[in-house]
């Protein structure tokens, strides 16, 4: 009876998800100045899809090459709702990614359940639901609601993994990771450090399930690979735009710590700094183009080690706030920083408790590592937010017990 009631409680979180998605979407997007096609699909993914829909293939456009710098699981997501819906419908994609949303909150739930007790796994998943930054996201055509289910997912697969290990589930989890790495290239490293994570807490046991990780995600990476050989003429895992990515990044770390609240700012910077570099004989979406802003990146690293340093800091710091204007950095960053350090002072005070956050906190800082890396905004943060929501948790419910009993 008490775990229907939690699992009763559990859907009715979700639907409340759902609901806030469609009034974001339907109701608050439509009356802000971005509101209109072009602001919904800025990444131009929605392109992308109604061009795979109508058999053009994965371009931008019928007279352009093959697209390479985008993975390819959410335009060919996007352009199954297209299909779907007759034509190009952002309210089918925001409709699907509302119901997303509410898929993510019921793995946080599931995960949450597995970690701590059910109050504690409902108060995350209640927080997830509600949380402003996510319901955001599900109203526009921007990969990242896919990559937060997808992230939560992988999360729920490796809990799982590192609770009981079998061939069954290392192979889930390994197909997880590689979808969620044709998503998004950042899962790319990850089972490396999955395989390491699995080999100090199950030693000789933990090798064999890593290695079979790694071999199917490589299986399903594999016909993606061959495909951008086929059409690119080399060998590239997922998708383009490391080199301009890392260009933004330098950026960052030029400009900050004074600069720190638009990242239109930002951008603007960096797209000239990749057209100065780049002469106009290719774009930064190329594989020549990419290579060599990444070349250019790494070099300055090697001969710069003390601008190294002070760039990850910047993307690190700025990874949980940078946005469009300085009131919306400053929500952003606001919101995204109680988080942190919620979920930092959690871990320390339960986390030995709770040996199977492990892993999820691994993928947390792995996932907060890449971006540091490469380059922070605060639109990168948000698929990881779950993650902090179920780290936080215990603490959370410490607090709302303390509360209630005063």
């Amino acid at each position: 009876m008490m775990n229907r009631r939690f699992r009763n409680s559990a859907l009715g979180v979700a639907l409340l998800g759902v609901i806030l998605s469609v009034v974001t979407s339907f109701v608050v997007l439509p009356r802000m100045p971005e509101g209109s096609t072009t602001g919904l699909d800025p990444d131009r993914y929605g392109i992308l899809a109604l061009n795979i829909a109508s058999g053009v293939g994965l371009r931008y456009s019928g007279d352009e090459p093959p697209a390479l710098d985008r993975g390819p699981v959410y335009p060919y997501l996007v352009a199954l709702l297209f299909l779907v819906a007759g034509g190009f419908s952002a309210a089918a994609v925001q409709i699907f990614q509302g119901m997303l949303h509410a898929a993510t909150t019921l793995l946080v739930y599931t995960i949450g359940s597995r970690l701590y007790d059910r109050p504690t796994a409902l108060r995350a998943q209640a927080i997830c639901a509600v949380h402003p930054i996510l319901l955001w996201y599900t109203g526009r055509i921007w990969v990242e609601t896919t990559l937060a289910f997808i992230v939560v997912l992988s999360a729920l697969m490796v809990v799982s993994l590192f609770e009981r290990p079998t061939l069954v589930c290392s192979a889930l989890t390994g197909a997880t990771l590689g979808v969620g790495t044709l998503t998004k290239s950042v899962f790319l490293l990850f089972p490396f450090v999955l395989l390491a994570m699995l080999v100090k807490t199950h030693r000789w046991e933990g090798v064999r399930h890593g290695v079979v990780v790694l071999a199917v995600g490589c299986f399903i990476l594999a016909p993606w690979l061959w495909r951008n050989e086929r059409v690119g003429g080399v060998v590239l895992p997922v998708h383009t735009t490391l080199g301009y990515n890392l260009i933004q990044g330098d950026v960052i770390g030029e400009g900050w710590p004074l600069q720190w609240c638009c990242n239109l700012d930002f951008w603007r910077k960096g797209q000239e700094r990749a057209d100065s570099l780049l002469h106009g004989r290719t774009s930064f979406r190329s594989v020549e183009g990419d290579r060599l802003l990444a070349r250019t990146s790494l070099e300055r690293f090697w001969s710069d080690p003390v601008f190294f340093v002070r760039r990850v800091l910047a993307n690190f710091f700025l990874f949980w706030s940078l946005s469009e204007s300085p009131l919306k950095s400053a929500f952003v960053g606001a919101l995204q920083w109680v988080l942190v350090i919620l979920a930092c002072l959690s871990y320390i005070r339960h986390g030995k408790k709770h040996h199977l956050l492990m892993p999820v906190v691994g993928f947390t800082v792995y996932y907060v590592f890449v971006h540091a890396f490469i380059v922070g905004w605060a639109r990168y943060s948000m698929p990881i937010i779950p993650l902090l929501l179920l780290m936080a948790a215990p603490l959370i419910a410490d607090i709302t017990t303390t509360r209630k009993k005063l």
